[in-house]
């Protein structure tokens, strides 16, 4: 039996996405061989594929070895392995690729060859950002898609180019982005690509949440957490405000801050924390009994109230005495002034055998991050 296939590829646009054409595969005539000689069936002992690379195609083959076909089922087999073969060749960017079918009728064998020929490499690329966007974002997307000039067209390449291009838009506060690839043009052996994103609305911060956060005030949080309330939800937004809430030693972020659309269709920033405990008492007091005319009360306390009435505040109180020889008194008072400072007063006085006595005043502005403005 004789036969031949041959194909050839290119590229075409189809709503905006990839597209293969292709001609594949003519059976030019032949005999029927059947397995004991007889002409209704085609006996296929062996096939043999090209080699492919182990991320290479994954399917099902038509025709299989140790197998009986009639002449229309052996030539259908053909046609769809050697048709898929083909498209994923061109697939990896070699457009003009052919794919040949050596038949032996006397040893019940097929053979694939694969012709690849040159690849086709990106000669041109223009990113459109749609609607109208500022410069900086045009830039953006236009320098990724300039970064792939020069590499094969393959299908795998620009897919992943338009995954990346919507990535990156999402990252930057748009996450109903998309991109298509608009048209798509042959030149010799490079090819001109052009890529179409729609960027959609903005993911602006309607509201900001904080599951988790039972004893702080959510008002507190809010103008903590230092974005306006029409802040445009990127990724570095979302990163800021995680670091600012890090700055209270009473808060844990406990995930990475995301964006989530409300049922209402506003957008909110969700930062889920844990409040660590806040209020702490610790202490020891023991007596001396006079001895010579030593002794007396001797001892350490120590309270701690952090996030004093769930705003932030902090109020400290340290004693400690050592019979009659020694005794400290201090106070620390803080109080927060979202988003961007914190007060803190302290007060402190020591006394050393109850005739030397040392007092310490401290007041001073504690900065917080990057001022940011206030949540309107």
């Amino acid at each position: 039996m004789s036969f031949s296939g041959w194909g050839i590829g290119g590229w075409a646009d189809m709503n905006g996405r990839i597209c293969l054409l292709f001609l594949c595969l003519g059976i030019l005539g032949g005999d029927g061989w059947g397995k004991d000689g007889a002409s209704d069936s085609i006996w296929i002992r062996e096939v043999r594929l090209p080699s492919l690379p182990a991320e290479g195609m994954r399917r099902e083959w038509c025709l299989k070895p140790q197998q009986a076909y009639t002449l229309e089922a052996f030539q259908e087999c053909c046609r769809q392995d050697s048709l898929a073969l083909l498209r994923w060749v061109q697939g990896q960017g070699y457009w003009f690729a052919r794919v040949r079918l050596y038949w032996d009728s006397g040893q019940g064998r097929m053979e694939y060859v694969v012709e690849p020929g040159d690849p086709v490499r990106i000669g041109e690329l223009t990113v459109t950002c749609l609607p109208d966007s500022p410069a900086s974002l045009g830039a953006m997307l236009q320098a990724m898609g300039t970064a792939k000039v020069g590499a094969v067209a393959s299908q795998g390449l620009l897919e992943a180019l338009l995954d990346s291009l919507v990535l990156a838009l999402s990252r930057v506060g748009y996450p109903d982005a998309r991109a298509d690839l608009s048209d798509v043009r042959l030149v010799g052996q490079s090819a001109k690509v052009s890529v179409h994103v729609w960027r959609g609305d903005a993911a602006r911060a309607d509201t900001i949440l904080f599951p988790g956060a039972e004893q702080t005030r959510w008002s507190f949080l809010q103008r903590w957490a230092g974005i306006s309330k029409r802040d445009i939800l990127a990724d570095s937004v979302l990163y800021a405000i995680q670091r600012r809430l890090g700055y209270l030693p009473w808060l844990e972020v406990v995930e990475i801050p995301r964006r989530q659309r409300l049922s209402d269709g506003r957008w909110a920033a969700v930062v889920p924390l844990r409040e660590r405990s806040a209020t702490s008492l610790e202490g020891l007091v023991g007596y001396t009994p006079p001895a010579q005319g030593g002794g007396g009360w001797s001892g350490m306390i120590e309270t701690q109230l952090r996030n004093l009435f769930g705003t932030g505040r902090l109020f400290l109180l340290r004693w400690y005495r050592a019979a009659s020889a020694i005794q400290e008194i201090g106070i620390q008072y803080e109080e927060p002034l979202p988003p961007m400072l914190l007060v803190r007063g302290r007060y402190e006085m020591r006394q050393r055998d109850t005739v030397a006595t040392e007092t310490l005043w401290e007041a001073g502005l504690r900065w917080i991050g990057a001022l940011s403005s206030l949540w309107q």
